[in-house]
């Protein structure tokens, strides 16, 4: 059984190695958790994110973690600020996505996703890899999904995945 290199932490306590980041242009920012980890009593997940602009208290950065507990991605660009009362940086908002997809990427549809919004009976529907054929600017993309590009879907961004290169 493998074990992920993750350590729960009560409050607004550090790790000894907290001050070795620090010095080389990081900080730790406390983020919101997806629903299925406040559903586990979870409430936020704290990541080291690498300063690329801004003051002590504000500005902008890359997210240097890989997420275990929300829904960012690693080398998100976010925004955060210092709360002075309690010393802590936390997210502000997502400025760019290092998921971002647009028109001729590979895309599959997130796994149970095409039955539950679509009804889809095929056994197959969670393999399927299509091509983003259209962004509609809203974060709704259509995606030709099958062969002979026969299966058009419109759908909602945060519902699609990039296909690996592997993949």
């Amino acid at each position: 059984m493998s074990k992920t290199n993750i350590a729960f932490i009560k409050g607004n306590q550090s790790l000894p190695t907290d001050e070795l980041f620090q010095s080389d242009n990081m900080i730790k920012v406390r983020f919101p958790v997806n629903a299925q980890s406040k559903a586990r009593g979870i409430g936020s997940e704290r990541m080291w994110v690498e300063v690329i602009s801004g003051t002590a208290k504000d500005g902008v950065g890359e997210i240097n973690n890989v997420p275990a507990f929300s829904d960012f991605n690693l080398g998100d660009l976010i925004s955060y600020e210092l709360n002075e009362e309690d010393g802590v940086y936390y997210f502000g908002k997502l400025i760019k996505s290092s998921k971002t997809l647009k028109v001729g990427d590979k895309v599959k549809v997130k796994k149970g996703m095409l039955k539950k919004l679509y009804g889809d009976k095929n056994p197959k529907a969670d393999d399927r890899v299509g091509t983003i054929v259209k962004d509609y600017k809203d974060g709704d993309f259509k995606v030709n999904l099958g062969s002979n590009n026969t299966y058009n879907i419109h759908i909602d961004g945060k519902l699609l995945e990039k296909e690996s290169k592997e993949g």
